[in-house]
């Protein structure tokens, strides 16, 4: 029965929750609103900022539906048979075409029944997805941004399902095997789901390769030895961020900021994530010698990793050694590529496209 017909009681605490929903509404609207205005550094880019907002809306372009509208009917379709209900499994473009099926067909079923509060309560948020995207405030279709969107996809699913195993019931002599049939089906979605995590717990070979990046590094790495950062916090690559912040104390966050604990080694490394690793490479040996000139560049490893995509960009970082001695000689490093640093260490770059996914491990030259 309607919390309005229940006594003042309910009233009360029916008006309570739904102040406290449109209280929290405005709220989250608030914070987004300053959040999406709040100003990013652009990956790889010389300290170019955007608005999160811009940035945002490039990244998830594919959500976001064309002005034209032919190309609406194709990008709705495409994004209704894709991530969106890709339920217990699908993919992109298409690829969840017969959970879209299913879900229509459970819509009919509850239509046909007169189930319309039941068929709101799980078309509405749907239709209010599309409508934010129209109005370009929240993408519709990638289905980790969609998962608000799952139960109700998957109860359409799941009636749709039931429907047509009902009705084959009906025009079968053994019934149970038409759900069992279905039952094992989805177990065996299931530990393959599983199987696929244990063998292949990354999300891409990008994040394969930082991983396998980082034991290389770690090798090369003495216990004592500190890790100094040549680039801004903010603009390292999140996997790499989370190995370094796992080393401790040894690693100085900043923009090549010495500190005395640094300055007291007789040996520091320096770490620089994406182009421009040459720069900072120089940038760190001028700041030690202006406070002793014995310290020496003796080595430079530079890592690099293509994507099979070539619209992805290079993937690369630059891990170097200083030492402070004055019998140290600089170490050349040999490659297809290169050009002079001032302390007379050579830059070597990887040649891009060297990596492709069946060798996404990090190389040395």
């Amino acid at each position: 029965m309607p919390a309005w017909r229940q006594g003042w009681h309910a009233r009360c605490w029916f008006a309570a929750f739904g102040l406290a929903t449109l209280v929290g509404f405005v709220l989250a609207h608030h914070i987004g609103t300053n959040q999406l205005n709040t100003p990013i550094t652009v990956p790889h880019t010389a300290g170019q900022t955007i608005s999160t907002q811009a940035g945002m809306e490039a990244y998830w372009g594919e959500g976001f539906p064309p002005a034209s509208p032919l190309q609406f009917i194709k990008w709705i379709v495409l994004q209704a048979t894709g991530q969106l209900t890709a339920y217990p499994v699908g993919s992109a473009k298409g690829g969840s075409i017969l959970t879209a099926i299913l879900c229509v067909v459970g819509a009919v079923c509850w239509a046909r029944r007169g189930r319309w509060s039941w068929l709101a309560l799980t078309v509405a948020p749907i239709l209010l997805g599309l409508g934010a995207a129209i109005a370009h405030r929240y993408p519709f279709g990638p289905a980790r941004l969609s998962q608000h969107l799952a139960p109700g996809i998957c109860l359409l699913a799941g009636l749709g399902l039931a429907s047509l195993i009902r009705d084959r019931l009906r025009r079968s002599a053994r019934p149970m095997v038409w759900a069992a049939t279905a039952s094992g089906c989805f177990a065996l979605i299931g530990i393959a789901g599983l199987a696929k995590d244990i063998v292949r717990p990354y999300r891409d070979k990008g994040c394969e390769w930082m991983r396998t990046t980082m034991m290389q590094m770690r090798h090369e790495l003495s216990a004592g030895d500190r890790v100094l950062f040549c680039q801004p916090r903010d603009t390292i690559e999140i996997v790499f961020a989370w190995h370094w912040l796992n080393e401790g104390e040894r690693v100085g966050w900043g923009d090549c900021q010495l500190s005395e604990r640094s300055l007291s080694a007789d040996r520091i490394w320096g770490f620089h994530d994406g182009p421009g690793g040459g720069a900072a490479c120089e940038q760190m040996a001028q700041k030690l010698r202006r406070l002793d000139p014995s310290w020496q560049l003796v080595k430079r490893i530079p890592y690099a990793y293509q994507a099979p995509d070539p619209m992805m960009p290079l993937q690369e970082c630059d891990l170097f050694c200083f030492v402070r001695s004055s019998k140290s000689s600089p170490v050349s490093l040999t490659s297809s590529s290169s050009h002079e640093d001032t302390d007379g260490v050579s830059d070597h770059r990887l040649p891009r496209g060297f990596f492709t996914s069946s060798d996404p491990v990090a190389g040395r030259r």
